[in-house]
């Protein structure tokens, strides 16, 4: 998350002398797409761990 925030920072500079401004926001709407879908992803990884943390604790199969 943080290299994609690092890009996302730099980007409209970084492309403003080659690419014209609705490129440069086009770009702009990818990165926040793709940080929505990290963040959603980052969640569902920590409710996975959790879970299997607690099964780890409990002993349990997750289908018993």
């Amino acid at each position: 998350m943080a290299a994609l925030r690092v890009g996302y920072r730099g980007v409209a500079v970084d492309l403003k002398p080659y690419a014209k401004p609705y490129v440069v926001q086009q770009v702009l709407e990818i990165y926040r797409i793709e940080g929505r879908r990290m963040a959603a992803a980052a969640a569902a990884i920590k409710v996975v761990g959790r879970a299997l943390r607690r099964q780890a604790r409990h002993g349990t199969a997750a289908n018993s």
